[in-house]
């Protein structure tokens, strides 16, 4: 049995936290679930979350969607978006962002949960925000990942290698992780037990989650990334499905180590178990359009389970 949650200290600090919208990509079924029905294509968000920290005011972007300019991505990325993955993107990020009355340079920490294309958005849209990213993420921008070399998600093709800043950005390779509920490796960002950044294995290097409060009382939002691609892999409806990629041939999950993916997700659904936890992935279309006319989007807030 995992160790619950830690409780919250007197006067403690959380996050209050919005969805931004950062554009949307169609996704078919069988990418993500067995047995998914081929014919089933979902229009998911790829969803950036704000964060604004209830004492300093510090900000931090969790994601930051897909770059509006996307044919400015590495020839490779181009090359799989018009073939596998349609694009729609209305407003990007900075677009969300201005619309709750912020600007990039009013973000102080941009935190991508990996270093795929649709989850870095254009990094050089933030001049002066720092960058954090997981252990391993710059050795996938350098060479790729150890995937095999015939799937364009994954070779060297698909990444460049200045994709985030590199005068501001500090990859987690030498921090100290301690274990925090069912995660064994989590480390606490500002160091008052208000958000932990989660080493979340298994889809690629470096892939991180947030956990976050959302209150005083002890109310709780975990953000997955790209941990899982349907929310029926983490009720345990369904199972990891295998795709062929149609430009290679190769067949193969969306995660690099299966392993390792099944284990964060079953640690994600012991923490969704808590009634005060409310746990979100990248992707999540159900969520976002059960939501996005209640006024959590832009200015307004996710508001904290009690």
């Amino acid at each position: 049995m995992s160790k619950p949650l830690p409780p919250p200290a007197s006067s403690q600090s959380y996050f209050d936290v919005s969805v931004l919208s950062a554009g949307f990509i169609t996704l078919v079924e069988t990418l993500f679930i067995k047995d998914g029905n081929p014919d089933i294509k979902n229009v998911c968000p790829s969803m950036s979350f704000l964060l604004r920290h209830s004492l300093s005011k510090k900000t931090i972007l969790f994601d930051l969607g897909i770059r509006k300019d996307w044919r400015n991505y590495p020839p490779q990325v181009v090359g799989t978006i018009d073939a596998i993955f349609p694009l729609e993107i209305p407003l990007d990020v900075v677009d969300s962002l201005r619309l709750g009355g912020l600007e990039p340079n009013d973000i102080n920490y941009a935190i991508p949960s990996h270093v795929h294309w649709d989850h870095v958005g254009n990094p050089d849209l933030f001049p002066k925000t720092q960058f954090i990213a997981g252990e391993g993420g710059k050795e996938v921008l350098r060479n790729g990942s150890s995937r095999s070399s015939e799937d364009p998600l994954y070779n060297t093709a698909y990444f460049f290698s200045d994709t985030l800043p590199t005068d501001r950005t500090t990859y987690l390779d030498d921090i100290t992780w301690k274990e925090v509920g069912p995660f064994p490796r989590a480390y606490d960002f500002f160091g008052d037990g208000s958000i932990y950044i989660i080493d979340a294995p298994g889809h690629l290097p470096g892939h991180i989650n947030i956990l976050a409060r959302t209150s005083a009382e002890g109310s709780w939002i975990y953000l997955g990334g790209d941990s899982a691609g349907d929310v029926r892999l983490l009720t345990g409806e369904k199972e990891i499905g295998f795709y062929t990629n149609p430009i290679t041939g190769y067949t193969g999950c969306m995660h690099q180590d299966l392993d390792a993916a099944l284990e964060t997700i079953r640690r994600m659904r012991v923490v969704s178990e808590d009634s005060k936890v409310l746990v979100l992935i990248a992707h999540d279309h159900v969520w976002f359009n059960e939501n996005k006319d209640k006024g959590v989007l832009f200015p307004g807030k996710i508001p904290p389970k009690v």
